[in-house]
């Protein structure tokens, strides 16, 4: 087992990612970038391995990763494919949490199947493109097989070709919903409704100063709506999934849906069954913040993502000093915003590290903030309209699992606030919730919302959790490499 030493190590490998590498690499700085997927793109980019199956909006994007791919290997980036990071410690073989001054130090990544053989890599600076992942919002039901999220069913057309289910209905809120039902439409599924807790007209007042000239973002929306409208498929607003039928060895056999208040909370006999083999469900996306939990980065809360999110300052570095933050992670923006903050996170990069002098960083980084501030105008209008209503959480009954991973149902939660769970440690203490393969991933947003309406303690007040390594389950012989690779540093 080796060790990779480099200037620049970027954990990420979608547009923030491969947009950070090419630019940090343009000045003369060796630079890693690390993904745990087989491929390059993240969840923008979806490469099918079956040629022949991709849509023309598809091989569009592919096109687009294939030019971003060969920039990378232009600028020399080498590139590790399906190695997850499951720690980050400094030459010691101490983690950097608590640490108030880590400047002077280089930064120790251990790997979990790492090709070529490498075990860690060592680097000068940090920049994290983790992205985002679904939403879930528990219902009774959402844990049976065939009930996935918009993301899955992208997974599922564009990278495997393979399609979820033959009647789905899709529900849930955010900019998705209508990509995937209209995609969903072309592949020959029959999509009986789309079902979205936003108002019709919520939020439509304020589009033309939110898009601040980017008319273009509404193309791939109306051409998706026009889609749905000449298949006939309803668009329900100010509704939700309440209940997804069927049995853990059948699957789901259909689905409740009903009206739904301001807020997210049902409204009782506004029920209404439809019989389907799939449901597609999710409530926007929860930033990946694993990693700079890991490393100590401050946070704060995003009240309409309604989720923790890395504080960083106007050059996007976080507070430890050397470690840069980028795309969806900041707030979930979009490609063309992420592409933009990698950018801005390379150049920041690059001048700590003395490849280029300030002067030159200030202008690239004055010529990036225009646009980067439009995009921001608009994902936080995006966000308002899609943003989580906590009324949702009122659907969970005592019998819904709220933690998949531990099997923890809403009654077992409930009786953990009633026996003193005042935050989220403490629940977790009382249930197990959140100390599953997932580390809390899922269930741990969902719960500080649960808590918050018990105590009226305001979300942004829980403590966060921790997340030591490693951040997910690896093999003890991985464990073993690194402790011997620490000791051969000292």
């Amino acid at each position: 087992m080796s060790i990779k030493t480099c200037d620049i190590a970027v954990i990420g490998g979608g547009p923030a990612g491969m947009a950070a590498a090419r630019v940090a690499a343009s000045n003369g700085a060796s630079v890693v970038l690390i993904d745990d997927a087989p491929g390059l793109g993240g969840h923008f980019f979806k490469e099918s391995p079956f040629k022949g199956t991709s849509s023309h909006h598809q091989q569009k994007k592919l096109q687009q990763l294939e030019t971003r791919r060969q920039a990378l290997a232009a600028r020399g980036v080498e590139v590790l494919l399906g190695a997850r990071v499951w720690g980050i410690f400094d030459e010691t073989g101490s983690t950097f949490r608590g640490r108030t001054d880590p400047h002077g130090t280089s930064f120790q990544l251990q790997l979990d199947s790492a090709p070529r053989g490498i075990a860690s890599v060592r680097t000068r600076y940090l920049i994290l493109t983790p992205g985002v992942y679904d939403r879930p919002v528990p219902f009774p039901g959402w844990e049976l097989p065939g009930v996935v999220t918009p993301g899955a069913v992208q997974m599922q057309l564009e990278k495997q070709g393979l399609l979820p289910g033959q009647r789905i209905l899709v529900g849930g809120s955010g900019p998705l919903q209508l990509l995937v039902a209209a995609e969903l439409v072309r592949h020959g599924v029959e999509v009986v409704a789309v079902v979205d807790i936003c108002g019709a007209l919520e939020g439509v007042p304020q589009i033309p100063a939110a898009l601040g000239g980017l008319w273009s973002r509404l193309g791939e929306a109306a051409e998706s709506a026009a889609t749905l409208v000449s298949h006939r498929v309803p668009i329900l607003f100010r509704q939700a999934v309440f209940h997804a039928l069927g049995t853990p060895e059948m699957g789901v056999r259909g689905v409740v849906i009903g009206k739904v208040d301001e807020q997210g909370r049902p409204m009782p006999g506004s029920e209404r069954e439809f019989e389907v083999d799939t449901v597609c469900v999710g409530y926007g996306f929860i930033p990946s913040i694993a990693m700079t939990l890991h490393l100590g980065c401050a946070h704060r809360y995003d009240l309409d993502l309604q989720a923790f999110i890395p504080e960083h300052d106007k050059n996007l570095q976080t507070s430890v000093p050397g470690i840069y933050i980028a795309g969806d992670v900041t707030g979930a923006g979009g490609k063309p915003l992420a592409e933009l903050q990698g950018e801005m996170a390379g150049i920041s990069a690059l001048e700590k590290l003395g490849k280029i002098p300030g002067e030159q960083a200030a202008r690239e980084r004055n010529r990036l903030a225009p646009s980067i501030r439009r995009e921001k105008r608009f994902a936080e209008w995006l966000w308002h309209r899609y943003r989580i209503r906590p009324g949702l959480l009122e659907l969970a009954d005592d019998e819904t699992v709220i933690c998949r991973c531990e099997a923890v149902r809403m009654g077992q939660f409930r009786e953990g606030l009633k026996n003193g769970g005042k935050d989220l440690f403490g629940v977790k203490l009382r249930t197990r919730l959140g100390m599953g393969q997932c580390q809390g991933r899922y269930c741990v947003p969902n719960a500080a919302l649960l808590i918050s309406a018990n105590n009226g303690q305001p979300v942004a007040e829980l403590d966060l959790p921790s997340i030591r390594p490693p951040i997910f389950p690896v093999r003890l012989k991985d464990i073993d490499v690194a402790e011997q690779t620490i000791e051969e540093n000292l």
